[in-house]
């Protein structure tokens, strides 16, 4: 699905400085794709990693973290620019809209459709709800932060096997002003609801990854259950 984002970069009316896309040792053609295109390619790894290795060769006064399945329109950039600018904003999260393609289980269930849209309208409240408490917690489908407030707050914590999103949001609101952003909106995949059962997933989630940071903290060793993604090594490391 990479192609599909760097297509929809480069089709921005306002382009961004650079396209750094980190690839985590692929056996596909990831890398390739990505160098065909133009785009800075560096060593990834869990998601921190990749995202500070990325962070350090910008030049951009801006980062912008996707994830490599989502999709946005054409002024995307530019509206999200112009939120930065009025708003003040240091860093932020955006909200997130559901996107089918052929071949998921959504592009031809209504029921499904339906169920989506309603988790990511509470997704999309607590982004919010979470931000006023100064607590805020972000995900990685789209995430950003200006440059100098990343590396003042020391970037994503790569020991982290989850939620590093969410930690370094949380980190970065203690210094600068966090916002949410309504519009425009990042299109997301939802492979990972086909993947695992869509309420169980939804309910694990929001158990470790909402009602556990409140209670403990920021705590991802069991997040991955070695039952959901065995490939995944467990962490017990506790930021």
């Amino acid at each position: 699905m990479l192609p599909t984002l760097l297509d929809a970069l480069a089709s921005q009316t306002l382009l961004p400085s650079e396209i750094i896309v980190a690839d985590a040792s692929s056996t596909d053609a990831t890398r390739e794709i990505a160098l065909s295109r133009g785009c800075i390619v560096v060593p990834g790894g869990m998601p921190g990693v990749g995202r500070n290795n990325g962070a350090r060769v910008a030049t951009g006064d801006v980062l912008v973290f996707l994830d490599s399945d989502v999709h946005v329109e054409p002024g995307f950039l530019e509206g999200l620019e112009h939120e930065v600018r009025t708003r003040r904003l240091d860093s932020g999260a955006v909200y997130n809209i559901p996107r089918y393609i052929p071949g998921d289980k959504g592009y031809h269930s209504r029921a499904i459709r339906v169920f989506d849209r309603v988790v990511y309208f509470a997704h999309n409240v607590g982004l919010e709800l979470s931000s006023l408490f100064r607590y805020p917690y972000a995900t990685g489908t789209c995430m950003f932060l200006g440059r100098g407030l990343f590396w003042l707050v020391g970037g994503f914590d790569e020991r982290m096997v989850a939620f590093e999103d969410s930690d370094l949001a949380a980190r970065a609101a203690k210094v600068g002003k966090h916002g949410v952003v309504k519009q425009p909106v990042v299109h997301i995949s939802t492979r990972r609801f086909d993947k695992h059962d869509r309420l169980l997933w939804v309910v694990y989630v929001t158990v470790n990854g909402f009602i556990g940071r409140a209670l403990v903290g920021e705590h991802s060793h069991d997040y991955f259950d070695k039952r959901l993604n065995p490939r995944l090594p467990r962490s017990r490391l506790t930021s």
